[in-house]
């Protein structure tokens, strides 16, 4: 601990090492050995520094911070801070049995810069509280559980949760509000990179996701050999994301209302209006769907808000490759403006499926792009409300918009001369400034948003293009081709043919 003069404001400093002991002072010089020692330990404004090394249950024990039971909260003034000294220099190792990060309860904690993974391992092990580790809190890797409030996870790399159970990389769960993960990387999955479930107001900002095919040995993954889903949104309300990418997935985006299997007695901790969800600047690379809002009513007469996905706002979001870029089943109130998929086969489908007739589905799409698709660039089956305004729809077949009627506004239908660029209008494109506000038609991610609005801080790197990412660890995010350090390359962001305006 660094020594604190008399009368000032300023918080200690605490350090744990895998080469520590718990009888030492917890110095930089003389760290501690546990961290359960140490998180027990820490009051509102304190830190804990983790030193460079291996952090294994066998040794140090893991992150396992239950506030009123072992730790403390902070308060807003006065956070709790756990961070690497060297950013994911600091590698916390699960057996597979519980989550190397897992916080409950807590609140104004922040954790930077650390690297967590679990393992492969088919258990029936219990938690301490007895509830069975079905996977979702055990064999995941981060966890945020019970009540969270005001956490903040930023530029940890995480992946390998355990493949046996229903497990994810990131989860946010259970009646957990105000979080925020930045910057962080996801990798080798085979279910949901980030999970964000029954909660209120989580920002999930410039993330990278890759799931790079990973099989599942007993879990029955939906789509084998990928990852299910990027970021997964249920139940939740006021969730932000911004400027997150994902790749090596089946779904990008999967926004939905509650399953039709859970009983609603169980869920006291879901907010009461799920909803009001918004999509900003995302960019998503899947083999199946870019972005799935579904609603859940499982063919009732009538529908309540559990089960229906409302007032989701997407913003210049980007859908490349894949089946479909955007589909909308029975989604109440959907606006969306800017959007661009990108060699999807279908661009924008929306319809009011068979198990969602209860609703009115309503949609407004605005300035999109539908490039190089082989069935429709824009339809709409039995909404109620729907329009297409100003959007271009270009394919090398199958029909730009179905129906073509009067829901159509201004359509472009020429070539839009996108060249190789992904992410943003060329300044030769015909898209440029050709919305009626003076904006481009179709996707714009160039600068960032934060907390919601667009900001004229530039997203990628002025000189080489690259996507903001954290410290490279060896044989886990340096193959520029399925990590984040490659992203700008595989969009051709800032490329000769592309250039950065």
């Amino acid at each position: 601990m660094r020594d604190v003069a008399i009368g000032t404001d300023e918080r200690p400093v605490y350090y744990v090492s895998p080469t520590g002991s718990d009888a030492n002072a917890g110095t930089r010089a003389l760290p501690w050995l546990t961290l359960p020692t140490a998180v027990a330990r820490l009051k509102p404004g304190d830190t804990l520094v983790l030193l460079d090394g291996r952090y294994r249950q066998s040794n140090t024990l893991l992150l396992d911070i239950r506030c009123g039971v072992n730790a403390m909260s902070g308060t807003a003034t006065l956070p709790i801070t756990i961070k690497a000294d060297h950013e994911r220099m600091p590698f916390l190792k699960s057996d597979g049995t519980a989550p190397p990060i897992y916080l409950e309860d807590c609140a104004y904690w922040t954790l930077e810069g650390l690297h967590a993974e679990s393992l492969d391992v088919d258990s029936d092990a219990v938690v301490s509280d007895g509830r069975p580790r079905e996977g979702a809190h055990t064999g995941s890797v981060v966890v945020l559980d019970g009540h969270c409030d005001h956490i903040v996870l930023r530029r940890l790399i995480a992946a390998y949760p355990n493949r046996f159970k229903h497990s994810h990389v990131i989860r946010v769960g259970d009646g957990s509000a105000h979080v925020l993960a930045e910057e962080c990387e996801v990798y080798n999955f085979h279910h949901n990179g980030i999970e964000v479930w029954r909660s209120t107001a989580v920002t999930l900002r410039r993330n990278y996701i890759h799931a790079r095919s990973q099989d599942s040995p007993a879990w029955p993954s939906d789509f084998p050999g990928e990852g299910d889903v990027g970021i997964l949104v249920e139940e939740s309300k006021s969730t932000l994301l911004e400027n997150n990418i994902a790749a090596g997935v089946h779904q990008g985006v999967f926004i939905g209302a509650r399953l039709e299997r859970l009983v609603p007695t169980t869920f006291l901790d879901a907010p009461a209006d799920p909803g009001d969800n918004r999509l900003l600047g995302n960019i998503m690379l899947p083999s199946g769907e870019g972005y799935v809002l579904q609603s859940r009513c499982t063919s009732l007469p009538t529908c309540d808000q559990a089960h229906t996905v409302a007032r989701t706002e997407l913003t210049h979001d980007i859908a490349v490759g894949g089946t479909n870029g955007l589909y909308s089943a029975g989604a109440i109130d959907t606006r969306v403006t800017g959007f661009g998929a990108i060699g999807a086969a279908s661009g924008v489908t929306l319809e009011r499926t068979p198990d969602n007739l209860a609703l009115s589905p309503t949609s407004t799409v605005a300035s999109s792009l539908a490039l190089g698709f082989a069935l429709h660039g824009f339809a709409s089956t039995d909404e109620s409300s729907w329009s297409f305004d100003h959007c271009s729809a270009f394919g090398s077949m199958g029909v730009g918009f179905s129906p073509d009627d009067a829901h159509v506004t201004s359509p472009v239908r020429g070539d839009p001369a996108m060249g190789e660029c992904t992410v943003y209008v060329p300044s030769d494109s015909p898209l440029r400034a050709a919305s009626p506000d003076g904006s481009d038609i179709g996707p714009s991610v160039v600068d960032r948003y934060e907390d919601g609005e667009l900001t004229k801080t530039r997203l990628w790197d002025e000189q080489t293009g690259a996507f903001p990412c954290g410290a490279v660890v060896t044989g886990l995010n340096d193959d520029p081709t399925t990590s984040c350090r490659g992203a700008h390359q595989v969009l051709h962001v800032g490329s000769p043919k592309c250039p950065l305006r």
